[in-house]
């Protein structure tokens, strides 16, 4: 319920809401792209034309919002989420330095294809990452 109230309140409450796909003239898989190398980097293998597919999708899905830091203290924060880092073990959280036109969703060990929407605070900001389910 607090999900389905926190989506409305996003949606309806006036908040800024920038999808990724408003940032940058790099092609969002070129993004991908870029982003999968960095997480596979020791298993390039995963960076295949299927998995660069997959996650344009996925990033297709991602939006952020700016709210006040306090407010949907419900929200789990992004230092979570564990990180993907099996063919990586150099990456980092981002929480320290974050930035949309550079974060990395695919360093982190979201769930994809949840039926639910997820949103997730960057910890200290008042930026909130949503993931829309898959349609």
């Amino acid at each position: 319920m607090k999900k389905i109230l926190l989506c409305y309140l996003l949606v309806s409450g006036g908040m800024l809401c920038i999808p990724n796909s408003s940032f940058s003239q790099v092609s969002n898989q070129e993004k991908v792209t870029h982003f999968l190398n960095e997480v596979y980097l020791n298993c390039p293998q995963y960076v295949d034309s299927i998995h660069i597919s997959r996650g344009v999708e996925f990033f297709e899905r991602l939006k952020i919002h700016t709210i006040a830091i306090g407010e949907y203290p419900e929200c789990l924060l992004l230092s979570s989420v564990p990180l993907k880092n099996k063919c990586n073990d150099g990456l980092t959280n981002d929480v320290t330095q974050f930035d949309w036109d550079s974060f990395n969703p695919f360093k982190y060990l979201f769930s994809f294809y949840s039926t639910q929407t997820a949103f997730y605070r960057v910890d200290g900001t008042e930026f909130i990452i949503e993931i829309s389910p898959v349609k």
